[in-house]
């Protein structure tokens, strides 16, 4: 018992819901002022943000944000020409001479160099978030982020290599 309080004060086990019946002060004043016809006309508005079209150029950040978003739509054609290529090699040697020599072209040229550019932002962006994304730990200390980057490079550098020799042998 709480020294000067008295008993009659203690709390009760009393549902929340239920006491409203028994004091009027409780009763949401809702439906007396329906009936008065107050707040019936308020209707909520959404706050207009004031945001310009270009937002994503006002910060670094932002601009890396949306070339990777845009990298992955580039990403997407080309697996979609790699698709052709492969349906085109199960045509036949003809249709796959006829696909590769339009590839040659400047403009399937300019189409590669970007997908190989919107490649690397992909995976440079990628790498530089697994250290946020897996915080490794060796003992009681965290592995240093720019090691967990470090062997994401060689990865790809070494799978880069080994599909260089066995394409070019």
């Amino acid at each position: 018992m709480q020294r000067g309080l008295p008993q009659a004060c203690r709390p009760r086990r009393r549902d929340p819901a239920s006491q409203s019946r028994e004091h009027s002060r409780l009763v949401p004043l809702v439906p007396r002022a329906v009936r008065a016809g107050i707040g019936t006309s308020i209707v909520a508005r959404p706050y207009p943000r004031e945001r310009s079209n270009a937002w994503f150029l006002e910060r670094w950040p932002y601009r890396v944000f949306v070339l990777r978003e845009l990298s992955a739509l580039f990403l997407a054609l080309y697996m979609g020409v790699l698709l052709v290529l492969a349906a085109r090699v199960h045509e036949g040697s003809s249709a796959f001479r006829d696909y590769v020599d339009a590839l040659q072209s400047p403009l399937y040229l300019a189409f590669h160099a970007v997908a190989l550019l919107f490649a690397l932002l992909h995976s440079v962006t990628w790498f530089q978030a697994v250290p946020k994304g897996l915080p490794l730990r060796r003992g009681e200390q965290r592995v240093a982020p720019a090691l967990l980057i470090g062997a994401n490079y060689v990865a790809m550098l070494a799978l880069t290599v080994l599909v260089l020799v066995v394409v070019l042998s």
